[in-house]
């Protein structure tokens, strides 16, 4: 039997999501679930194209001002990675705050991935894993 690629496609599979449940750090369960996009996805092939452009025309920009390349300012570089696993989340479910059920909306899921960054680790990792989309 051969492979047929319209049997799987993965870009497909990506946007739709893929659920993991969140652990604690030590490994323990939460009962939080997140459901991730993978970078195959085209929302986040469109977000990685994005963010290239954005930083090349940094870097022109720089380039035109005679700075030469510029160092990478780590608070510049945390607020790409949540702005990356905010782009990444299609939803949750279980996630609670002093007894309050938090939905996922875009400032809940931005507050999240900046307070939470364990469990933005995870959101990543998820995503990154093609096999999570097969």
């Amino acid at each position: 039997m051969a492979f047929d690629i319209k049997k799987i496609n993965l870009a497909e599979q990506a946007e739709a999501g893929h659920e993991f449940e969140v652990k604690l750090p030590d490994g323990s369960s939460t009962d939080f679930f997140i459901t991730v996009r993978g970078n195959l996805s085209p929302k986040m092939k469109k977000y990685s194209k994005d963010l290239f452009n954005k930083m090349q025309m940094k870097e022109l920009q720089a380039k035109k001002r005679n700075k030469g390349e510029q160092p990478i300012d780590l608070d510049e570089a945390e607020a790409t990675l949540i702005e990356s696993a905010v782009a990444r989340i299609v939803t949750w479910k279980g996630l609670e705050d002093d007894g309050k059920v938090v939905e996922p909306t875009q400032e809940n899921i931005v507050r999240i991935m900046t307070e939470l960054d364990w469990a933005r680790t995870q959101v990543l990792e998820e995503s990154d894993n093609a096999a999570n989309f097969i």
